[in-house]
């Protein structure tokens, strides 16, 4: 029997990556598929509690460094040796931790080399949530305590919680990049809001094409692009049949508030988190305006990055010109009609893709889903 994955994620607290992965226990459980998930701060406190040493959770940060790396080292052991056996039975498991903290205005490591190392991961998932969303999970009743001193203290101006979450957020990122590197595994940043179905294909259908999802958001806002919206999901909807798609939608929109006044932290986050967090991973970007006349500053960038990095680009424009500019970053063809555009797409595809393809749609069907 062909032995199980190991998954480690990461995210920051406040993310929610706990129900992402319960979703996707729930959906992979109805194809089959054995998921153990290992919360390892849980079972710090676990341990904790069985050996008598005390340990508050709204104040765990306090305590010495040396006592938490010990926990940590013996929470570690522990599950790994229990995964292992999981593990040879062809079981996925999944070790879910944070490789940073922040604490008293300084980052802090949450997890040492060593421990990564021995663990040595199949794949590193980092989940993201919006930083608004992030910041209310935060607030909650029974974590605010937590979390009070270094995101929400009283002296200072609204906007300074978003801007250390978001700050956190990119430390993150990176330093799980880095272990990701570092061991030569696969990574992946996701939004916790994205379908199950993403992380399931990334780890059971490989095979699969990664397509990046590019629509015009800034300005397709209200009652007026209505009609629009409901076409970008309509083809999503098509995509999602053949390729795994990744949709910046997956992270919440900026508020009207956020697009009346610039606030940079955020501005800046957002080109970083969809250039260079979750494009990487794609084989292909869709990028589909839906209605002529709107223009989408994101989208261009975007476009760019994948002809620049060697990658093909499937542009569906409804228009009847479009500037040089527009064509110059893709060398495919500009499709005006949907229909081609659909035609080709499958034809780039291939016919031994798309027979991959039938046979795991006949696995869900009979799987019911």
């Amino acid at each position: 029997m062909e032995k199980g994955r190991s998954i480690f994620v990461t995210a920051i607290s406040g993310s929610s990556e706990g129900e992402s992965i319960r979703r996707f226990q729930e959906l992979a459980a109805s194809l089959g598929k054995k998921v153990h998930h290992y919360a390892l701060g849980e079972r710090i406190e676990e341990i904790a509690r069985r050996k008598n040493i005390t340990l508050n959770r709204a104040k765990v940060l306090n305590s010495p460094p040396d006592k938490i790396k010990l926990l940590r080292y013996a929470a570690i052991a522990e599950a790994h040796s229990e995964a292992e056996v999981f593990r040879k039975h062809g079981h996925t498991v999944i070790f879910d931790a944070h490789v940073s903290f922040y604490h008293r205005h300084a980052f802090n490591d949450g997890i040492d080399p060593d421990d990564i190392k021995r663990l040595s991961p199949d794949v590193f998932v980092n989940f993201i949530d919006g930083v608004e969303s992030t910041a209310r999970t935060m607030r909650r009743p029974g974590r605010i305590r937590q979390w009070q001193h270094d995101f929400f203290p009283k002296d200072r101006p609204r906007w300074y919680p978003i801007e250390k979450i978001l700050d956190w957020q990119s430390v993150e990122v990176t330093m799980t990049r880095w272990a990701a590197g570092f061991l030569g595994k696969p990574f992946y940043v996701l939004p916790t809001k994205a379908s199950p179905t993403v992380l399931y294909r990334f780890l059971y259908e490989p095979w699969r094409v990664t397509c990046y999802f590019g629509m015009p958001l800034t300005f397709l806002h209200g009652k007026k692009h209505v009609a629009a919206r409901k076409r970008i999901d309509a083809l999503k909807g098509w995509l999602e049949n053949y390729v795994t798609v990744i949709d910046p939608r997956y992270v919440e929109p900026m508020s009207q508030e956020h697009l009346r006044n610039v606030f940079y932290p955020m501005y800046d986050q957002i080109p970083r988190r969809d250039l260079w967090w979750l494009i990487p991973p794609c084989n292909v970007m869709v990028a589909y305006y839906p209605t002529r006349g709107i223009a989408s500053e994101g989208m261009s960038h975007e476009r760019r990055e994948f002809h620049e990095t060697c990658k093909d680009v499937f542009t569906h424009y409804p228009g009847d010109s479009v500037s040089p500019f527009f064509t110059f970053w893709t060398d495919e063809e500009i499709f005006r009609d949907e229909k081609v555009f659909k035609r080709e797409f499958l034809r780039w595809l291939g016919c031994a893709y798309l027979r991959k393809v039938d046979r795991a749609n006949r696995f869900y069907k009979k799987s019911k889903i």
